[in-house]
């Protein structure tokens, strides 16, 4: 019996992050009190304190989660959710947990409007002095949101929103406690696209793995992936489950071409390979960023610099 390739550990974040309180007022120990208030408004009225708190961990592949526990759970106020990117530059957030419109929800605000990607349940079911275990788990473009270790509601961000900030976005009147906030980094996944003949399989496992390899990046092509679905649900799962997709497109096959459309439509970091000698590429995707390589020794080792320069500057978020 063929032994299961061994799987590499998930990597723990440091277990005390650094943390900077944005707006509203924290307490920050071994655990993070938010202290909610009541705060006056001009026509009289009061309103709940909004808090944001971010820390120095990033989240690319991998999970987030907090134990959360209300106070005095407001039905239409109180809310408590992971922050699982902040982009410093375009201020956009990617949000997830107990939201102000149902009971869980998945949200992102660019810095003017804020987009619903999946909600569901009732308010009614949160209650005060309660602990609810809230987890996220990022895969490539695709965010599942689970509590108590049940899967609640699932997203596809558009495009592809990890990498930033996580951290904590909530409201109340009352103090809200979040305990054992903890990140655990999954191995960022690349998924290559390619015809399944000679020379592309060498391509694949002299060139793309080795370089994988040595980056300690996963990497994964369709014909490694043995499921009982549909093929074709299973590479677009794969596609957005993934960090990076990496294609070569030298011979104009069309189901490269619509696996490569699919990621482009995701927004997905995509890394283009041709052979040097092949024809001129097609309108559409001319314009991307590839890679030619000549199908030498010489042209080996210059499409593996190439291409690490390439995965490197991706998965450090400077592409």
């Amino acid at each position: 019996m063929k032994p299961r390739p061994r799987r590499s550990p998930a990597r723990v974040a440091k277990a005390k992050p650094n943390w900077a309180s944005l707006v509203g007022k924290f307490e920050f120990g071994a655990d993070v009190t938010f202290l909610g208030q009541a705060v006056k408004q001009e026509d009289k009225t009061f309103s709940p304190l909004f808090g944001l708190a971010v820390t120095d961990q990033r989240l690319t592949d991998g999970t987030l989660s907090v134990t959360v526990e209300f106070d005095q759970f407001s039905q239409p106020h109180s809310s408590a959710e992971l922050v699982v990117h902040r982009d410093l530059s375009s201020s956009v957030l990617v949000t997830a947990g107990i939201g102000l419109a149902a009971q869980f929800v998945i949200r992102v605000f660019d810095g003017y409007r804020e987009t619903v990607l999946s909600q569901f349940g009732d308010r009614g079911n949160v209650k005060s002095k309660v602990p609810y275990r809230l987890s996220v788990k990022a895969r490539g473009s695709q965010l599942t949101l689970s509590c108590d270790g049940v899967d609640v509601c699932t997203a596809t961000t558009l495009p592809q929103w990890t990498g930033g900030q996580v951290g904590l976005l909530c409201a109340d009147y009352s103090p809200i406690q979040f305990k054992e906030f903890a990140l655990t980094r999954r191995r960022a996944q690349v998924f290559a696209v390619m015809q399944f003949s000679s020379p592309y399989n060498e391509i694949y496992s002299e060139v793309i793995k080795s370089v994988c390899k040595d980056l300690e990046v996963r990497v994964l092509r369709a014909d490694e992936s043995y499921t009982t679905g549909l093929v074709i649900a299973d590479v677009t799962r794969q596609i957005r489950e993934s960090h990076v997709v990496i294609a070569e497109i030298s011979p104009a096959n069309p189901n490269v071409y619509y696996e490569v459309g699919y990621a482009h439509a995701l927004g997905k970091p995509t890394i283009l390979l041709a052979d040097a000698g092949s024809e001129r590429l097609p309108f559409d995707v001319s314009g991307f960023r590839t890679v030619f390589y000549e199908n030498s020794i010489a042209g080996k080792r210059k499409v593996e610099e190439a291409l690490r320069k390439h995965l490197n500057a991706i998965l450090r978020g400077e592409s």
